[in-house]
């Protein structure tokens, strides 16, 4: 299960790592992983990088996708700009074994 807001990935931000995800999600805790990606955007680093990018005065929505797991050797992601220095001309691909845990969340805001 994974959260995908209006406002990301803008030309203006990135929003890789600000709203929560949840693997191994089940029915009998499939509401509430729903409502905690919900409640992810008001999360302190969610707030922060609102303010920092000057989207909180923009209004935004979260919709939640479930989508099927599958049993991963290798999970991976990639970023065509670097997401902490907004640097264009490099790219970022992180990969790691299995479902993803391993895999390095690059976050430009303080936790």
């Amino acid at each position: 299960m994974r959260s995908s807001a209006t406002a990301e990935d803008s030309s203006e931000a990135a929003w890789a790592g600000q709203l929560d995800s949840f693997l191994n999600t089940t029915d009998k805790n499939l509401l509430e992983n729903v409502k905690k990606c919900w409640a992810s955007l008001f999360t302190p680093r969610a707030i922060f990088y609102r303010f920092e990018k000057k989207l909180h005065k923009t209004i935004i929505s979260v919709a939640v996708v479930i989508q099927k797991m599958v049993e991963s050797e290798v999970s991976g992601i990639a970023f065509s700009v670097h997401p902490v220095t907004e640097d264009r001309n490099q790219l970022i691909i992180e990969a790691g074994l299995g479902l993803g845990e391993a895999i390095e969340k690059l976050n430009p805001t303080p936790d």
